[in-house]
C-alpha cells in the first residue's frame, strides 16, 4: 500500500506503539481502504469510502466508517490502549488566510476571502 511507511512505521510499532499493527489490521479487515500511523504518531488514521455525495445522502451499506472505527477501538482495547475516534471528511481546499494587514487583494489581483 502507498501508506505503508517502510522505514519508521515498523520501528515505531515494535517499540513505542505495539498497538499499531493490530489497529491497522483491524481497520483494513473492517473495510478501510488503508490505515497508517499519522506522522510520528500516536494518531492511527484509516481511509474509508462510500458512494459519491456527502455522508448524509449515502445509504448505510455504502459506508463502513463506523464499522472501521469500532474495529480500531476494539483492537486498541485488546492491546490495553484507549483511544478516541473522529470521523471527518475531506475538504476542497486547505487552510486559508482570513485576514491580512496590509491586504493582499489589490486592484485586479483578488484572493479567496478578499484578504
Amino acid at each position: 500500500y502507498g501508506v505503508e511507511d517502510a522505514l519508521p512505521q515498523p520501528q515505531r510499532a515494535a517499540g513505542m506503539y505495539p498497538h499499531l499493527n493490530p489497529i491497522i489490521a483491524a481497520a483494513v479487515a473492517a473495510g478501510a481502504s488503508a490505515a497508517y500511523l499519522s506522522g510520528a504518531g500516536p494518531t492511527v488514521m484509516a481511509i474509508t469510502s462510500g458512494a459519491s455525495g456527502d455522508i448524509f445522502t449515502q445509504r448505510a451499506q455504502e459506508r463502513v466508517d463506523t464499522k472501521v472505527a469500532e474495529a480500531m477501538l476494539a483492537a486498541a482495547e485488546q492491546c490495553g490502549t484507549k483511544g478516541q475516534v473522529f470521523i471527518t471528511a475531506p475538504v476542497e481546499h486547505g487552510a486559508s488566510v482570513v485576514s491580512a494587514e496590509p491586504a493582499f487583494s489589490k486592484g485586479l489581483v483578488r484572493y479567496r476571502g478578499d484578504v
